[in-house]
């Protein structure tokens, strides 16, 4: 061990009322093998606990994400509108609001539909009827029969029958407006009002008048 390199350390003490000198050494090889002793050990506590935590951590990832999955699958089958089935959940953390969140969007989303089938079903019923009056009102008199005894009184049903139909149409487009501004915010841009005002004239200067049961046109 002439080779050998030796660390010590001197530390003086009082004992008895003497002082004393105490000397700690250490051969540099049993230092070493000490350190390689204490790394083997470490590395060894570290995989134990590494394969300790692994089961309860793949258990804790698929308890996360379990749900997170189930989610997303339903929110895509809602975007293809197919939620007529309920998602239930009974976890009471972040991801069970999460859950009922989506719960209450599907239940809107199928509220707002049936609504919308009916108002369509309902507005396609009454745009039948004046439809189908005036199409046998302008067939008849294109055969040159005419259901109310001559050509002014069928034309006036054709007229009332389209402002009947006008409306039913200014009723829905005011209705999609409606339901339109209900969920965006609408957008304010600055106009030149004297060119609204040119476009309004362009457009009503020439207007049909109604009076003594004589039609005109005036200027």
């Amino acid at each position: 061990m002439d080779d050998d390199t030796i660390f010590y350390v001197i530390r003086r003490e009082q004992a008895s009322g003497r002082t004393v000198y105490l000397v700690s050494y250490v051969w540099e090889t049993y230092l070493n093998d000490l350190v390689r002793t204490l790394v083997r050990r470490l590395f060894l506590i570290l995989g134990i606990v590494l394969v300790a935590s692994l089961l309860p951590c793949i258990w804790l990832a698929r308890y996360l994400t379990r749900p997170l999955v189930q989610m997303e699958k339903r929110v895509k089958r809602i975007a293809d509108r197919d939620w007529h089935e309920p998602f239930v959940t009974d976890r009471s953390d972040e991801i069970g609001r999460l859950a009922r969140s989506i719960e209450r969007m599907r239940e809107r989303l199928v509220r707002q539909d049936e609504a919308q089938q009916a108002f369509l079903q309902d507005v396609s019923h009454e745009l039948k009827t004046p439809v189908m009056v005036i199409r046998s009102y302008a067939q008849s008199i294109l055969d040159g029969i005419y259901p109310r005894g001559d050509l002014q009184g069928s034309v006036q049903v054709i007229d009332s029958e389209a402002e009947r139909l006008e409306k039913r149409i200014r009723g829905l487009l005011y209705m999609t407006k409606l339901d339109y501004l209900e969920t965006r915010r609408p957008e304010h841009r600055p106009f030149r009002l004297d060119e609204l005002a040119r476009d309004v004239w362009e457009r009503l200067r020439w207007r049909r008048t109604t009076s003594a049961g004589r039609s005109r046109w005036s200027r």
